[in-house]
C-alpha cells in the first residue's frame, strides 16, 4: 500500500467515526428532547426623531449638550424636528415648510432648555384588593342607599354598552340581573396603577442659532424639517451687542471669505437647491473676521399674480428679520404633561377586564421682546418651482453685523441733526426632496 492510499484509508476512518458520532449526538437529543436552536429573529431599527440631524452631529465628534472646542471654549448643541403639516400641491404647502422649521427651532431650544434645568414631578398610585373588609354597621347603614344607587347608574351605563357589544338588543331583565350581579359581587381581585409625571422649563435664550437644517420629503408621506440648534460664547456676545447697542461687545473671528461667496448663488442649480433647504440665522466671517449673522426664510404665494408674489416676498423677509430678533434674546419656556394608567378586575368565571389610558401634551412657547435692529440689510431674494409639487417659493436672505448697525447709527445721527436744522385643493406630488445646509460649521464660526 503506498503513501497516498494510506493517507485515503485514514481520512475515510475519521469520516465515518465523525458520522457515528454525530449520530450518537442526535439520539441522545433525541432522548433528552432538546430543541435544535433557533436564530434570533431580525430587530429593525428604526430612524428616530431628528435622525439625520443626530448623525450630523456624531460625524462632526460632537455630543448632543455640552461640547468644548480646540482652543478650550465651550458650546452647546441640541436636535429638534418638526412635521410638515399641509400635504403637497396645498397651496399652504411652502408656508408650512417654513412653519415646520419653526417647529423644529422650537423643539430644539425646548431641548436645551430643559437639559440646562427643568422641574419635574411624579405621582405613582397602586392598588391591590382582594375580597371586601368588613366596616362599622352605622356606616355601612348611612353609605348603603347612596352606594346602591350610584352603582345603579354606573351598572346601568356599563350594561347598555355591553348588551351593544353582545348583540342583546332585546336582553331580558334576567339576563340584565345576571350580568349585574356579576358586576357587583363577581369580583374576585382587582389591581389599579397611574403614574402622573410634568416636567416645565424656563430660560431666556440668547444667541441661539442655526448650524445645520435638513428637509426630507418622501413621496406619499409627509415631510419633515431637522435641525441642530447651537449657542456659544462668541453667539452670546453677538446677542449682547445687538439688545445693548455696545457693538464693541461683538467678536471677531479669522478672516474669512466675502458674504458673497459663502450664501448660495440663486443663479446656480446646486445654489438654488441649497437656497430651497436653508431656514434660520447663521454666522458667518466675512473677508475682513467679522461676523455676520445671516437670516433665511421662505413664503410661497397664495395664487399666480404678480400681487401675491410680492406679498410672499415680503412675509419671507418679516419671517426672516423675526428670526434674528429671537436670536438675540427670547424667552422660552416648556412644559410637559404625561399620564400611564390601568386597572384589571377578575371575576369568578375566570374573566379578566382591563383597560388602559395613555395621555401626552407639550406646550412649548417662545417670546420675543420688542428689539431695535440697527443696519439689517436685505441681502437678496429670490423664488423658484420646487422640485417636488411645482409651487413657487420665494424666499429672503436678511444680514445684520456690528459694522452695519455702527453705519445706521451714525446715518440716524445725521438725519436727525438736518431735520433739526431744516425743521421740516387637489394635491398633487411630483417626487421625493431631500436636502441639507450647513453653513459657518466650522469651530471658528461660533
Amino acid at each position: 500500500m503506498n503513501f497516498a492510499k494510506l493517507l485515503f484509508f485514514v481520512f475515510l476512518l475519521s469520516a465515518l467515526s465523525v458520522t457515528k458520532a454525530a449520530e450518537s449526538l442526535m439520539d441522545i437529543a433525541m432522548d433528552l428532547n432538546i430543541e435544535p436552536e433557533t436564530g434570533m429573529e431580525f430587530v429593525e431599527l428604526i430612524n428616530g426623531e431628528g435622525g439625520i440631524c443626530s448623525d450630523w452631529i456624531a460625524d462632526k465628534g460632537w455630543d448632543e449638550g455640552d461640547n468644548k472646542k480646540k482652543d478650550g471654549g465651550f458650546f452647546f448643541v441640541q436636535v429638534g424636528s418638526g412635521i410638515i403639516a399641509a400635504p403637497p400641491g396645498h397651496k399652504n404647502y411652502i408656508n408650512s415648510r417654513q412653519n415646520a422649521f419653526s417647529k423644529a427651532m422650537l423643539t430644539a431650544k425646548g431641548n436645551i432648555i430643559s437639559s440646562i434645568a427643568q422641574t419635574v414631578e411624579s405621582e405613582l398610585m397602586l392598588s391591590v384588593k382582594q375580597g371586601s373588609f368588613t366596616e362599622d354597621e352605622s356606616i355601612k347603614k348611612n353609605k348603603l342607599m347612596g352606594s346602591f344607587n350610584k352603582a345603579v347608574d354606573l351598572l346601568n351605563a356599563e350594561l347598555d354598552e355591553h348588551l351593544k357589544e353582545k348583540g342583546l338588543i332585546n336582553a331580558t331583565e334576567a339576563e340584565k340581573e345576571s350580568l349585574a350581579k356579576q358586576k357587583l359581587i363577581g369580583i374576585l381581585n382587582s389591581e389599579k396603577f397611574r403614574q402622573i409625571t410634568q416636567t416645565s422649563a424656563a430660560q431666556s435664550l440668547r444667541g441661539v442659532r442655526r448650524i445645520f437644517v435638513n428637509e426630507s420629503i418622501m413621496k406619499g408621506e409627509q415631510g419633515e424639517i431637522c435641525v441642530v440648534a447651537l449657542y456659544s460664547t462668541k453667539t452670546m456676545q453677538l446677542a449682547d451687542a445687538i439688545v445693548s447697542g455696545d457693538f464693541s461687545l461683538a467678536p471677531k473671528g479669522k478672516k474669512g471669505k466675502k458674504l458673497k461667496d459663502q450664501i448660495p448663488n440663486k443663479k446656480t442649480q446646486d445654489g438654488l437647491r441649497q437656497l430651497l433647504t436653508t431656514y434660520g440665522v447663521e454666522m458667518l466671517r466675512d473677508e475682513k473676521g467679522e461676523f455676520n449673522l445671516v437670516s433665511y426664510a421662505q413664503a410661497g404665494p397664495q395664487t399666480k399674480s404678480k400681487t401675491s408674489l410680492k406679498i410672499a416676498y415680503d412675509q419671507s423677509k418679516i419671517k426672516a428679520s423675526a428670526q434674528l430678533a429671537s436670536f438675540a434674546n427670547e424667552n422660552a419656556s416648556l412644559k410637559e404633561r404625561q399620564e400611564s394608567s390601568e386597572a384589571s378586575n377578575e371575576y369568578g368565571n375566570d374573566v379578566i377586564d382591563y383597560s388602559s389610558v395613555a395621555a401626552y401634551e407639550k406646550d412649548l412657547q417662545s417670546i420675543t421682546d420688542p428689539i431695535v435692529l440697527e443696519g439689517l440689510k436685505r441681502f437678496g431674494k429670490w423664488a423658484a418651482k420646487h422640485p417636488a409639487t411645482g409651487q413657487i417659493v420665494t424666499g429672503s436672505i436678511m444680514v445684520w453685523s456690528a459694522s452695519s448697525a455702527k453705519a445706521a447709527q451714525k446715518s440716524q445721527t445725521t438725519l436727525i441733526s438736518d431735520s433739526a436744522s431744516d425743521e421740516s385643493q387637489t394635491f398633487d406630488q411630483a417626487d421625493s426632496f431631500s436636502g441639507s445646509s450647513a453653513g459657518g460649521s466650522s469651530e471658528d464660526d461660533f
